[in-house]
């Protein structure tokens, strides 16, 4: 997520309790989709960020700490050391670790392109017309390293098993399997929202066929740990967030990652989701 700010030094702040002197530093964790890498400016876009929440929280150097991570289990490791803090994920994430971790919503993310959160399976036009007739087929894409449960309710829906009625092949470069489709090296493509509506924009686009679009799924963005701290700080950090993307610097790191925005999380259907998971 590209983030940085210079350092900044704030006046003499009245005592919170959540911000006593002698508690370890707040974490704030980003976990990005699999094969979404920083780069080598990466610790600095997580100062940018940092700086920016900081100062919108009213905290002070070195009480908010940043870390970014594209293995989940990496950033879950790193998010179990940290007993106060706040994690921008996904649903996947946080459905596979809201227990062990305790995490609880905040805020949803508002797409740039309006789209609802949802998944679609692209093959090459013309080959194949159904799920059905991709029976033992090569599924590719990203999605795929989610908890296997969390693909077969949200990108099918619960009416099949992807493990079994696919070959399945997970990969941090799903452009690659989406080109490969037209040399038959793979035979469908799993594919996020923002996966697909960045296809739209290619030349490729029109041999490719949809033979599956999945139901919207509750949208998530940003969470925290179910802990005295988090919750005292947590009114600070949604108005943090929300004003993130609202001008400056914000806004145009939120628009280079296709978020328009956070809004209010849907609890009830982020609740709806987990109970179908859970069946």
């Amino acid at each position: 997520m590209p983030l940085t700010l210079a350092a900044m030094l704030l006046a003499t702040l009245p005592f919170d309790p959540a911000l006593a002197a002698d508690e370890p530093p707040i974490g704030l964790v980003i976990v990005t989709p699999p094969g979404i890498e920083l780069g080598k400016d990466g610790a600095r876009y997580v100062d940018e960020l940092v700086t920016l929440v900081s100062k919108s929280m009213g905290l002070g150097p070195g009480e908010l700490v940043g870390f970014a991570f594209s293995d989940p289990s990496a950033a879950a490791q790193k998010i179990a050391s940290m007993p106060d803090g706040f994690v921008l994920g996904s649903l996947g994430f946080f459905t596979a670790h809201r227990t062990a971790l305790g995490l609880r919503p905040l805020l949803a993310i508002e797409r740039a392109d309006a789209e609802p959160e949802s998944y679609r399976v692209v093959v090459k036009k013309g080959r194949f017309e159904t799920l059905a007739s991709l029976a033992g087929k090569r599924l590719a894409g990203s999605p795929l390293y989610e908890a296997p449960r969390f693909i077969d309710v949200a990108a099918f829906d619960g009416a099949l098993t992807a493990a079994t009625h696919f070959v399945l092949k997970p990969t941090t470069r799903p452009l690659r399997e989406v080109r490969g489709l037209a040399s038959d090296k793979v035979d469908a493509v799993l594919l996020d929202a923002a996966q697909f509506a960045s296809l739209k924009a290619l030349p490729l686009f029109e041999s490719l066929a949809v033979v599956h679009t999945s139901q919207p799924i509750p949208s998530l963005g940003l969470m925290a740990r179910d802990s005295e701290r988090s919750k005292a700080l947590g009114p600070k950090m949604i108005e943090a967030a929300q004003a993130l993307c609202a001008h400056g610097e914000g806004q145009s790191l939120c628009k280079s990652f296709g978020i328009a925005g956070f809004d209010k999380v849907d609890q009830a259907a982020i609740d709806g989701f987990v109970k179908k998971l859970e069946q």
